[in-house]
């Protein structure tokens, strides 16, 4: 008998064990995107995230809705020069975030990555052309938690990086819909285009 309770014991410890192995594999899955997404052209950012330039095939993932115009610069290919026709309204609100500026869809996967996490999402740019005061907005849209509404940047003739940050909302259930990245010019014409050189979505590291 004490041998039988022994070889039970055993047993249930030995299952306990695989439980545990699975779940934490399955935890890491979560934030892990499938193999079946195509990164060949997405550099996954070290801090947790996703990052993508606006070169060659890269620049072929955004996509610019009617009115908006997305180029390469000939001079610096990894730049690009997006720009808002003369007349459109980039003011006109819409309830289809994609169609009021050039968007990124994030793969599917990353709706459940950033799922109940901060996140930063950053642009570098610049203003094309020193005519006067040029400004970009930018919005963040989660696509099932909500959207982090338009920010504001203003732009000089020179590259910087601008950041903000969201907290996205947590959701247990979710549909598998791309998050996306939305970026206009805050007024139309050549004279307020912009120059582009990268954009990323990442994971704000939580204090332990």
């Amino acid at each position: 008998m004490p041998i039988k309770r022994a070889y039970w014991t055993a047993w249930l410890m030995a299952a306990a064990g695989l439980g545990i192995l699975l779940f934490a594999n399955w935890r890491l899955m979560d934030f892990a995107p499938s193999q079946s997404t195509d990164f060949k052209r997405i550099t996954l950012a070290p801090q947790g995230g996703i990052a993508l330039g606006f070169e060659g095939e890269e620049l072929k993932r955004w996509k610019a809705p009617k009115g908006f115009e997305l180029t390469t610069v000939t001079s610096h290919p990894e730049r690009a020069l997006l720009l808002a026709q003369n007349d459109l309204d980039v003011s006109k609100p819409s309830e289809d975030w994609t169609e009021q500026g050039v968007h990124w869809r994030l793969p599917k996967e990353f709706a459940h990555v950033f799922a109940g996490q901060r996140l930063r999402i950053t642009l570098e740019a610049r203003a094309a052309e020193p005519l006067g005061d040029i400004a970009m907005g930018v919005l963040f849209d989660s696509r099932q938690f909500g959207n982090s509404g338009w920010k504001i940047f203003n732009l000089s003739e020179h590259f910087q990086k601008f950041s903000f940050e969201y907290q996205v909302k947590h959701k247990v259930t979710y549909e598998e819909l791309s998050p996306v990245l939305i970026l206009r010019p805050t007024n139309a014409g050549a004279d307020c285009a912009i120059e582009l050189r990268m954009a990323s979505v990442i994971l704000v590291p939580t204090n332990v």
